[in-house]
């Protein structure tokens, strides 16, 4: 096995807390491992023009919010960045976990009117 030519480590912070960490490993010349370690935060807030619906006809309708709640997302990342063939040929490809506590985005579902 190839010794490792390189070993970089990084980090970024906020007010002194960690926020993201960065680990990459450069196998040879041609070969780039890295693993990334971040988090986030997003605070809680108002929504202006708040408004509401009534259902009408069976669809079904929403209703905006006078406020929403804050949410955190921890990521994980494990990647890699390759060349072969005299640099002219490259595979990079990345595998990632992103683990939520809320999310922001709302769905609704509307029944299709049917015609019989």
């Amino acid at each position: 096995m190839a010794q490792p030519r390189q070993a970089k480590s990084e980090q970024f912070e906020v007010f002194g807390i960690p926020k993201s960490r960065q680990l990459e490993l450069e196998v040879t010349d041609d070969v780039l491992l890295y693993y990334t370690w971040s988090q986030g935060f997003r605070p809680g807030g108002f929504n202006r023009g708040v408004s509401g619906h009534l259902p009408a006809a069976g669809i079904d309708q929403y209703f905006t919010p006078a406020t929403y709640s804050p949410d955190t997302l921890t990521n994980n990342e494990l990647g890699w960045k390759t060349e072969f063939f005299a640099h002219r040929v490259q595979f990079n490809g990345a595998v990632y976990q992103e683990i939520g506590t809320t999310h922001r985005w709302r769905s609704s579902t509307r029944k299709a009117a049917s015609a019989i």
